[in-house]
C-alpha cells in the first residue's frame, strides 16, 4: 500500500517516542492484511477501535468495534470486511434513516428488532452472509423505501406484513434461497419501474397484482 510506505516515510523524520512509533507500527501492519484493491469505507466520524463516550453507542462486530452517536441518522459501514453478526446494539440508534451494511462478511439472522427502527428511510444489507428467514417486523418500516438484501443466502417465504410498508420503491432480494409464494400484498405496494427484483430464488406463484 503506497499510503504505508508514506507514513512510514513520515515517521522516520519526527521525533517520536519509541512507544509512540510503535503503536503507529501497529495500526500500519493492521493496513498491510487488506488484500489489494479492497475499498475500506470508514466516515471520519465514526470512531473505530476506541473507548465510547457516554453520548455514544458501541457496535462491536469480530473483527471491529465503532462508537456511534446515540443521534446519528446515517450509519454507513458498507464495504469493510466486517465479520460477525449484525450488532444488537444498533436497535438503539432509533435516529436512523439510512442504514448500510453492505459488501462485508455479515453472517447470522436479519434481527427481528430491525422492526424497531421506525425512522429508516434506506436499509441496505446485500452482498454478506445472512441466513434465515426475513422477519415479519420488517414490516413495521412504513418510512423505508429502499430494501437490498440481494445476494445473501435468506431462505424461507417473504413475510406478508411487507405489504405494511406503504413507502416502499425498491426492494431486491434476488438470488437468495426464499421459497413459497410470492404474497399478494406485495402487489399493493408502488414500485418504481425495474425496482422490484425477485429472481433467482425458489419463489412461486406470481401474483395477478404484480
Amino acid at each position: 500500500l503506497d499510503i504505508v510506505l508514506l507514513v512510514e516515510n513520515i515517521l522516520s523524520d519526527n521525533n517520536l517516542t519509541s512507544l509512540q512509533q510503535r503503536k503507529i507500527q501497529d495500526e500500519l501492519d493492521k493496513l498491510r492484511q487488506i488484500p489489494e484493491g479492497t475499498i475500506v469505507r470508514v466516515h471520519e466520524r465514526y470512531g473505530r477501535d476506541r473507548d465510547c463516550q457516554p453520548n455514544e453507542v458501541e457496535l462491536v462486530f469480530d473483527n471491529a468495534s465503532f462508537c456511534i452517536d446515540e443521534n446519528e441518522t446515517n450509519l454507513e459501514l458498507n464495504n469493510n470486511q466486517l465479520t460477525g453478526e449484525i450488532p444488537v446494539e444498533i436497535g438503539n440508534l432509533t435516529n436512523l434513516t439510512t442504514l448500510d451494511l453492505s459488501n462485508n462478511q455479515l453472517t447470522g439472522e436479519i434481527p427481528s428488532w430491525i422492526g424497531n427502527l421506525m425512522n429508516l428511510e434506506r436499509l441496505k444489507l446485500h452482498y454478506n452472509q445472512l441466513t434465515g428467514e426475513i422477519p415479519p417486523e420488517i414490516g413495521n418500516l412504513t418510512n423505508l423505501y429502499l430494501l437490498w438484501s440481494n445476494d445473501n443466502q435468506l431462505t424461507g417465504p417473504i413475510p406478508t406484513t411487507i405489504g405494511n410498508m406503504i413507502s416502499l420503491e425498491r426492494l431486491s432480494v434476488m438470488r437468495n434461497q426464499l421459497t413459497g409464494p410470492v404474497p399478494p400484498e406485495i402487489g399493493s405496494l408502488n414500485f418504481c419501474s425495474g425496482c422490484l427484483k425477485l429472481y433467482n430464488n425458489n419463489l412461486c406463484c406470481l401474483p395477478q397484482e404484480i
